[in-house]
């Protein structure tokens, strides 16, 4: 028998974690794999995300490795893990999450990562400047100028610490099972933002990983006639 494959291990150990199917849920539920490419921000929402859809949905989280994070190594990964799958592992999507940094070395690797994504049929979300912005959107409606991710983190945290509950350690001790109820409205700020022509100085594409969620759960409780 040949070896098993990376995303077989994951899957045996995280089961029944975050999203993962259990006995007496409905069989063949979607399967989403989300590489964020930072090992703290990223991952910590989208585990929130998988217990939201929690016997809907089968949600992977697959941290960044290690601090060789770039979009093209994020991309990379996940172009990998999806290759190895067997045909009972295989994702309905693959997603990876990916930042701009606000600089233009980083946009231009960050938009490459993603060319080369979808070449081999994995998607990506970039955000301008961070994957914050995303929180962000769950706090105010904003596409304002910020001078890094720093700067946009410490906007989430104030607005947080005013809005939500105090704030301990920073972003790692944000608690994202507290803004779900406002997923839905910042869907709807960040595709606004997103679409406008042109953009604005900041602005997120990771709505459409939720909408892409949404989709696939969807087909899967109301498959099309004769399917």
């Amino acid at each position: 028998m040949g070896k098993s494959s990376k995303v077989s291990k994951n899957a045996e150990r995280n089961r029944g974690a975050y999203g993962e199917r259990r006995v007496g849920v409905r069989e063949e539920l979607p399967k989403i794999w989300v590489f964020p490419d930072d090992r703290v921000t990223g991952p910590a929402y989208f585990k929130e995300v998988a217990r939201t859809y929690r016997g809907k949905a089968a949600i992977m989280v697959f941290p960044a490795a290690d601090s060789e994070n770039s979009p093209g190594r994020v991309v990379a990964r996940a172009i990998d893990e999806a290759g190895r799958a067997g045909p009972d592992e295989k994702a309905d999507a693959v997603w990876a999450v990916l930042d701009c940094e606000s600089t233009p070395s980083q946009c231009s690797a960050a938009l490459e990562a993603k060319k080369q994504a979808g070449r081999e049929g994995v998607k990506a979300a970039l955000s301008m400047p961070s994957f914050e912005v995303w929180t962000l959107l769950h706090l105010e409606d904003t596409g304002a100028t910020f001078q890094d991710a720093q700067a946009v983190t410490a906007r989430v945290l104030k607005l947080w610490a005013e809005h939500i509950e105090p704030v301990g350690a920073g972003k790692s001790d944000l608690d994202y099972s507290k803004v779900r109820k406002r997923r839905k409205e910042a869907v709807r700020r960040a595709k606004a933002h997103a679409e406008k022509s042109p953009r604005d100085p900041s602005w997120t594409e990771v709505y459409l990983v939720i909408e892409d969620i949404d989709r696939l759960v969807d087909r899967a409780e109301n498959p099309p006639a004769g399917a």
